[in-house]
């Protein structure tokens, strides 16, 4: 009689391990010869083919119409598209939260946490500059993403979980907004967008060369691209970057790590008032508290940057979601005297942080005097 030994549990722990390397490797490997051999409008087709040959995913909240089956008829999609813009800033955070509000509009596809530049080295390949595709990949792969992200929600909040998101941070958490269009539209899309602000400013930060990807963005897209920038109080940004840095459980009293996080802080605040002298009014400046405090009033100055109609259904929708957050962290660490007032001289180089303070912040309305002295001050 012929006996059958069976694997003990781990030695198949073993085996499936090995197997899954293998799929990756070779999925891998797939991509890599992808970006070499295959012509753009055939890898295009396959796409549009495979996503088309499932039946949409019935979601109350994103319920996604099956993509094109042709390539014409995917690209009219993104032809529509008015405004491209991203986020600089400090706060992933907040930038996720705003991008999660901005995505459940109708007219707006923002996935979280792209990180347009970062990526932008793929949609330079020759064959896809050949093939004019560079645009309808772009808007293609963030639009995946977007729903993918909307219908998994926290269960894909790592970049592993989805083969075109590059992002090397950890997981992404995803802020879900109850009967809204996050990951979908309502007709066209006229705005597509990325939410990686502190992701993009600390990337032109280290990297200068790095503005000259803005202008090839600009180039690649055909229509204006524009940028909003998050601002969130100095001292709690400073806050948080210390706390995530040293994870205590009791109230951290550590100048050094102020001190260097201060600075990490204040390159970031050169390089977003780079670009906002070089872009103008192209740039959108829009208080922290302005989104907690003056909900209504701050989604509705964005839209009109955005050229998108700011509808009183989606307002009543988002409004109290935005209410329920705050971003005040600088109670969690030790400041000295010196290290308030060091602080405090170095906001006073730029008029967009001079409306804060360690103690009390006054948040002006978008209508306010001041805030369009600011403004002016800044364009001129």
């Amino acid at each position: 009689m012929m006996r059958i030994r069976l694997c003990n549990f781990k030695s198949l722990v073993v085996f499936f391990g090995i197997a899954s390397l293998v799929l990756i490797a070779r999925r891998s490997l797939h991509w890599k010869r992808l970006l070499l051999i295959k012509d753009w409008s055939t890898f295009y087709q396959e796409r549009v083919t495979i996503s088309s040959s499932h039946p949409p995913i019935q979601v109350r909240s994103c319920n996604p119409e099956r993509l094109p089956e042709s390539l014409t008829r995917l690209n009219k999609i993104y032809d529509d598209v008015k405004t491209f813009f991203m986020f600089i800033g400090y706060s992933q955070s907040i930038e996720s939260l705003t991008g999660a509000i901005l995505d459940a509009h109708p007219e707006i596809l923002i996935p979280q946490v792209y990180d347009v530049i970062g990526n932008w080295k793929m949609y330079q390949h020759k064959s896809l500059q050949e093939a004019g595709q560079q645009k309808y990949m772009l808007f293609f792969d963030m639009h995946y993403l977007s729903t993918f992200q909307a219908v998994f929600r926290n269960h894909a909040n790592k970049p592993s979980q989805f083969w075109l998101w590059t992002f090397n941070g950890g997981g992404v958490h995803y802020n879900f907004v109850p009967g809204a269009w996050q990951g979908t539209i309502n007709g066209n899309v006229k705005v597509i967008g990325d939410t990686s602000g502190g992701v993009t400013s600390k990337k032109l930060t280290e990297n200068r060369e790095n503005f000259a990807v803005l202008d090839e963005i600009q180039n690649v897209v055909g229509i204006p691209v524009k940028f909003v920038h998050i601002i969130v109080n100095p001292f709690d940004v400073i806050t948080s970057s210390v706390i995530g840095r040293l994870d205590s459980d009791i109230k951290i009293n550590d100048t050094k790590a102020l001190h260097d996080a201060a600075k990490n802080f204040f390159a970031l605040v050169e390089t977003n008032d780079r670009i906002r002298k070089l872009y103008g009014d192209a740039v959108l400046d829009i208080l922290s508290d302005q989104l907690v405090f003056n909900p209504r009033e701050t989604l509705k100055k964005i839209c009109i940057f955005l050229d998108v109609t700011c509808y009183d259904s989606y307002l009543n929708t988002v409004e109290g979601f935005l209410n329920r957050h705050s971003t005040r962290t600088r109670d969690l660490v030790i400041w000295s005297k010196e290290d308030k007032d060091w602080v405090t001289e170095e906001m006073k180089k730029y008029s967009f942080l001079q409306s804060f303070s360690f103690d009390f912040e006054h948040v002006p309305s978008l209508n306010d005097k001041a805030y369009r002295k600011m403004r002016r001050s800044d364009v001129n």
